[in-house]
């Protein structure tokens, strides 16, 4: 006897096989899934992106087909990624944009399940589409905070800290450091939209010297916000107190929404879901899942990376990005701070493209003080195993709560320990707080680090109460699971 497969619409606000790699590893995770969905008979999957493609005239939203099962909504009200519409009220209602998602849902239709991977790119209020499709169940991912911030990470960008306080939408006001121009983005976007449709595409020579001649007032905006954030004391910008009712209003709806018309909201940390509970997400709806990872099968083939022994040289290796919420500046600043017995025994592998700002130099001041120091300016995946293979030691020194880096699975996976900010779900991967600092403490980083160097770590004991990083097929058997109706868990509020 055969049964019909569950058919799964996913949403985010770039495509699975976006060209230019945009969106991160939620882009790397949908693509991943795509691919292993594709010899699942259990679950058809479809596709849809929205908030990147625009008409240089036409404004009015209209539904395109990618290819077989992928869908996009061009001329979306709400751009994306959220930044580029921080201040527009369409991130909560746009009507136009939401009658083309229902659309979607009609003429590709009928869906089992609607999962969202995020909200960017659509307006809040396609969750409302729920009560018109009374027999498709509404699941969110929260792969970061955009229900919450505009930002989407809770991270002030003015004050370069975590937001405990959003303080009734005033802090809103003032963040980010620079506003992007919403009208150039689009612009922008219509113009890379217009050049695929006559085959020149990203990457390409022609692509380049198009793309770049017709969007030199975005390019404006990107450099202005670049030296924004590269300003050790940034400058606030003007005070605009009649816009705090409207991020008020923006977070109350937003939850209100979620809680009203979602399934169920899957939160891909501990620490992500503790945060949904704090901010007004419902703990009957709310459910801890880490995302499946390819990655997974490197923990079964590999045995516990063994730490030098006390006195010998240890490789600490840093993943990711130069930037200030990825706490990039204060590891720099935390190594700074370390005494010379202990810098003599660190090898650094550093692994991060160049950034605007006194990033590069305070990474290289610190080349004379340590044993050895190797810069890769950006990487692949298949380089990962190459660049990981002498690093004794990760670490994630997050200042934001980032939900769960995809750099630390790819380190954990290959049993190689963590020395992790508190922030974020990076820490739960090790099982245990011996490697976990106080973000952005110096003096709490620099104990952990000697408690590893004076060879005081428990690596036996690490391991055996680390995560298991979750496989793919793993992974989708536990979606499968919940797009049928599996139960959730109550956890208790921060």
């Amino acid at each position: 006897m055969t049964t019909d497969p569950l058919r799964v619409l996913y949403y985010n606000w770039v495509d699975c096989l976006d060209p230019q790699r945009r969106g991160g590893g939620v882009t790397v995770y949908q693509a991943n899934l795509r691919n292993h969905l594709a010899d699942d008979p259990r679950i058809e999957a479809h596709f849809l992106s929205s908030g990147v493609s625009h008409d240089l005239v036409n404004t009015l939203p209209r539904l395109n087909t990618l290819g077989p099962a992928r869908y996009e909504i061009v001329n979306s009200g709400v751009l994306a990624p959220s930044p580029l519409s921080y201040r527009s009220p369409h991130q909560i209602s746009h009507a136009p944009t939401t009658a083309c998602f229902a659309e979607v849902l009609r003429r590709h239709g009928p869906f089992d399940v609607v999962h969202f991977n995020g909200l960017e790119g659509v307006p809040i209020d396609v969750l409302e589409l729920r009560a018109a499709f009374p027999d498709t169940r509404f699941i969110l991912s929260l792969h970061n905070y955009y229900p919450f911030c505009p930002q989407v990470n809770l991270w002030y960008e003015h004050g370069q800290s975590h937001c405990d306080d959003f303080d009734q939408g005033r802090k809103c006001v003032q963040c980010p450091q620079e506003a992007l121009s919403e009208a150039a983005a689009r612009k922008a976007y219509a113009t890379a939209t217009g050049l695929r449709r006559f085959g020149i595409m990203p990457d390409s020579w022609a692509y380049d010297i198009l793309f770049r001649k017709t969007t030199r007032a975005l390019r404006r905006s990107l450099r202005a916000l670049r030296r924004a954030k590269a300003s050790s004391t940034p400058k606030a910008p003007a005070a605009r107190p009649g816009l705090a009712p409207q991020f008020l209003a923006r977070r109350q709806q937003a939850v209100e929404s979620i809680n009203r018309h979602c399934d169920r909201v899957l939160c891909v940390s501990q620490r992500v879901e503790a945060i949904a509970v704090h901010h007004g997400i419902d703990p009957d709806l709310t459910q801890a899942q880490y995302i499946g990872t390819d990655h997974a099968m490197r923990f079964e083939q590999t045995q516990p990376r063994p730490l030098p022994v006390k006195g010998a040289p240890l490789t600490l290796g840093y993943l990711g990005y130069m930037r200030d919420d990825k706490g990039f500046a204060f590891l720099m600043r935390a190594l700074a701070e370390q005494p010379p017995e202990v810098l003599t025994r660190l090898r650094l592998v550093i692994a991060a493209p160049k950034a605007p700002g006194p990033y590069y130099a305070a990474m290289m001041a610190l080349k004379p003080q340590v044993a050895a120091l190797e810069w890769i300016d950006g990487y692949a995946q298949s380089d990962l195993d190459a660049i990981l293979a002498q690093v004794d030691l990760g670490v994630v020194p997050v200042l934001w709560e980032d939900n769960l880096p995809q750099v630390a699975i790819e380190m954990h996976a290959r049993r190689i320990p963590m020395l992790t900010s508190d922030r974020g779900g990076a820490q739960e991967l090790g099982g245990t707080d011996v490697l976990t600092f106080r973000s952005g403490d110096v003096g709490d980083f620099g104990a952990k680090l000697a408690h590893v160097l004076d060879g005081d770590f428990d690596s036996l004991s690490y391991w055996q109460a680390a995560q298991h990083p979750v496989s793919m097929p793993a992974h989708i058997e536990a979606l499968h699971s919940l797009y049928l109706g599996g139960s959730v868990r109550r956890i208790s509020p921060l």
